[in-house]
């Protein structure tokens, strides 16, 4: 679709690719000074000079049943995938496949509204990105008719620019196509039921709430948080807590989870919607609200805990729910590293708490991607007949690896010409691999081999050791010095087998041999280099590493979003729904702004529901149901 550009209005951007080092550069070096500088300025306090109050969805007119409401995350990457789940949001009703074989289609109307739950724009945000990567395709799959809301928290992508475009894009009121943007900050609280038409007089609300980056929760945040939720809570009330990162897997993600995760969501959890501290006396008393399910996206996957409670049967509306559902446009990821079961807070996190108010939850028994399918994908990597053949996906990371070859070789070949004494074209010329061999033993064996008996010494105990303290437990530096390893071994190869080889000596052709001899290196450098990296991250264990996996893949399909029925008597339904496949084959026909706009060329794909759909009460358990 690049070529309509001008027609359209914008450009059709392809899907990031993360191996590519042009692309980790740039990125990289913005999220650098994301870091940096947000030490010094929080856009987040300036952001506090801008009023804005608790939303209240009951002042649009009310829908068929209760409210509709939609929750998508991770979608402004590849235009295919952004444009395909666009379409799909911005239709008046979908008709879904239901989870179980021979149950008839799921009927879902279109929600009035929409919430971005973070990483709006990839790789890394500037207000161009945003125009072609987000904004511009969701106006043009917009159709006539009411403006549905737009509510919009900012990821860690959002952030690489210090939000200033994401202020401009989602916090000045303005449309995009047929949404209403509402805020004038990063994050957000609305009331999503009409009091008026609930018959169980009960308020469901929605608080969404800024990390930046994983830091702090700013005093200005969290002053009006307590401002326009806390001091508004009723007994009964249910929240929905969206965060810009599923902090609760963290804890439990296979090898090694952070214990400390989710300290900071729990804290603010526990001190601003469960409790209500009074400014006058600084004494503390329950709100005698319940969080009833948590939303985040920042994984490319779909994986749901259950909470455990021993009152509770399996399909108990009554559980909590915690989600993660980062499926709206980015390249899928994995869920293999996903630990089954979660205990909140976990043991060994610094927070005190009482043993009877830990939580467990369990992992459903849907995830997306299944197990089975990750490692079908994963073989792909690997498979040159494949199109995600990692050559082929990331052309630009096995260039870049060429070139890491050539540089290894013309290193060697300089150490070589100096011991011997030989110029470059008399060194390949002659035929002296025994001082090649020991030039790239001492240079790049020996300190490989020093490197792993430090490791060694410095791990034995935990080799030799048979309790729970070692098991599960990895060095995270050991995949990328075997990567680092393994491509130093090959370069140490390729540069004794150049050398081995009859070149030749004379002087006239001695630099065209020069020549050969670099191009050689940097094709085989790159085709061979490319190949053992793949099949390292094919069989690479979990960890840092081994979500490299799904990264070098680059998947635009398997795109999905959650759609949400607040019913009438204050039950909430969640759909997951799914597209396998996103469109690649488009058209172009005319929008409603006199411009063309791409349109499906075989209609919009089947969607699916990933799992039943998930019933979730107003009222929780009456007993925190902890860990006994």
């Amino acid at each position: 679709m690049e070529q309509f550009e001008h027609e359209l209005g914008f450009r059709p951007r392809p899907a990031a690719r993360w191996l590519s080092p042009p692309e980790l550069v740039r990125t990289g070096i913005k999220a650098l000074a994301a870091q940096v500088f947000l030490g010094f300025m929080d856009n987040r306090e300036m952001q506090s000079i801008f009023p804005q109050r608790a939303m209240d969805l009951a002042e649009f007119p009310p829908q068929e049943q209760g409210r509709w409401i939609d929750f998508i995350a991770d979608l402004g990457d590849g235009f295919d995938a952004t444009y395909t789940m666009a379409w799909a949001l911005a239709q008046p009703e979908l008709q879904v496949q239901a989870a179980q074989p021979g149950q008839p289609p799921v009927r879902l109307p279109k929600s009035q509204l929409l919430v971005m739950g973070g990483d709006e724009v990839y790789p890394a945000a500037s207000e161009r990105a945003y125009e072609d990567r987000l904004v511009r395709p969701y106006r043009a799959a917009s159709l006539p008719g009411p403006a549905a809301a737009l509510l919009a928290l900012p990821g860690n992508h959002d952030w690489y620019d210090g939000l200033t475009a994401f202020e401009r894009i989602f916090c000045q009121q303005a449309k995009i196509g047929g949404w209403q943007t509402l805020q004038s900050r990063g994050y957000f609280a609305a009331r999503l039921t009409n009091l008026e038409a609930n018959t169980v007089q009960k308020t469901w609300w929605l608080v969404a709430l800024d990390s930046e980056l994983g830091s702090y929760i700013d005093r200005p945040q969290l002053q009006y948080f307590e401002a326009e939720v806390t001091r508004h809570l009723k007994p009964g009330d249910a929240i929905i807590l969206c965060a810009s990162s599923p902090t609760w897997e963290a804890t439990g993600t296979l090898p090694d989870g952070d214990p400390n995760a989710n300290n900071a969501l729990r804290y603010f959890e526990n001190h601003y919607l469960l409790q209500c501290t009074d400014p006058a006396t600084g004494e503390s008393t329950p709100t005698g609200a319940q969080i009833r399910v948590r939303l985040s996206g920042d994984k490319h996957h779909y994986a749901r805990y259950a909470q455990l409670h021993e009152q509770a049967g399996p399909e108990d509306p009554r559980r909590e729910q915690l989600l993660t559902c980062g499926l709206g446009g980015a390249f899928l990821s994995g869920a293999r590293h996903l630990s089954p079961e979660l205990l909140l807070p976990p043991t060994g996190s610094r927070e005190m708490v009482n043993p009877a108010e830990r939580q467990r939850y369990a992992l459903a028994e849907t995830v997306f991607p299944t197990p089975t399918q990750e490692r079908a994908l994963h073989w792909q990597l690997a498979n040159p007949f494949s199109a995600f053949f990692l050559p082929w996906r990331n052309p630009w990371f096995s260039t870049g690896l060429g070139v890491v070859h050539l540089a290894c070789f013309m290193f060697l070949c300089t150490v070589f010409s100096g011991i011997t004494g030989d110029s470059y074209p008399e060194a390949l010329g002659s035929g002296d691999w025994v001082h090649a061999v020991g030039i790239v033993v001492f240079l790049f064996v020996v300190p490989l081999l020093i490197a792993l008996l430090l490791w060694l010494a410095r791990n034995a105990r935990g080799l030799f050791q048979d309790g729970s303290e070692a098991s599960g437990k990895s060095n995270p530096m050991v995949q990328p010095l075997l990567i680092v390893g393994l491509q130093l071994l090959l370069a140490s190869a390729i540069f004794t087998g150049l050398i081995a080889l009859p070149w030749q000596r004379n002087w006239s052709a001695g630099w065209i041999t020069v020549l050969l001899a670099a191009v050689y290196a940097t094709v085989l450098g790159a085709a061979v280099g490319t190949m053992v990296f793949a099949l390292h991250l094919v069989f690479a264990p979990p960890g840092a590493v081994g979500r490299l996996k799904m990264t070098a893949l680059a998947y635009e399909d398997g795109k999905g979003f959650l759609r949400m029925h607040l019913r009438d008597d204050g039950t909430l339904v969640i759909y997951p729904v799914i597209a396998d496949t996103v469109v690649h084959d488009w058209d172009t026909g005319p929008s409603t702004q006199n411009q063309m706009r791409p349109v499906p060329a075989d209609g919009l794909p089947p969607l699916r529901l990933l799992e039943n759909p998930i019933t979730v009460s107003i009222n929780g358990f009456s007993t925190p149901g902890g860990v006994q």
